[in-house]
């Protein structure tokens, strides 16, 4: 089994068993008070165009359209985009759908790159029934910090205890899944 083989086997194993992923929680900014994540990964044999290459193939795929990237520098090996996924949280037999919205920068360099998130935004969606058709409308878009840390006041039942642990829950499968996704392409 060559290396490459190897570290395939060793993310396959992370993706079976993420159990320990939701334990962590994204870490706060002391002074802002926002969530962040950051993390250098190192990519044996990773020449910076070939990470630049495999980086941008992974926005094209996770980003919902062609504005996904927001800074594409392949000279300085830069990459930056808007990633938004959808959620779906059951909680007292009612499902609430939400949107989350953050951006990923990439840094690139021979056999390495850094990784960091910002800029978490929550959307709760509201699906209403038009002359046969559905229509999703955006009810509530606040920092991701707000509905996880309940630091301002927001109008809907995310406050219920119960929804927001299965909303926290929900947010950092879909972050750390993402984020595996991200690895696996960069190998």
């Amino acid at each position: 089994m060559n290396r490459i083989d190897l570290i395939k086997l060793l993310w396959l194993v992370l993706l079976l068993f993420p159990g320990g992923l939701f334990a962590q929680v994204l870490p706060q900014d002391k002074t802002t008070g926002k969530f962040y994540y950051s993390e250098e990964v190192l990519v044996k044999d990773g020449p910076q165009m070939d990470l630049y290459h495999r980086a941008k193939t992974w926005f094209n795929l996770a980003g919902q359209n062609k504005k996904t990237i927001n800074l594409d520098d392949s000279k300085n090996g830069m990459l930056a985009g808007d990633i938004l996924t959808e959620l779906a949280v059951v909680a007292d037999n009612q499902k609430q759908k939400f949107k989350l919205k953050y951006t990923v920068n990439l840094q690139l360099s021979d056999d390495r790159y850094w990784l960091s998130l910002n800029n978490f935004q929550l959307q709760k969606i509201v699906s209403l029934n038009q002359n046969r058709s559905t229509k999703e409308l955006i009810v509530n878009s606040q920092p991701l910090e707000v509905w996880l840390n309940g630091k301002e006041k927001v109008n809907s039942k995310v406050q219920i205890p119960a929804i927001k642990q299965k909303l926290e829950k929900a947010v950092y499968k879909s972050i750390f899944t993402q984020m595996e996704d991200l690895n696996a392409h960069m190998l």
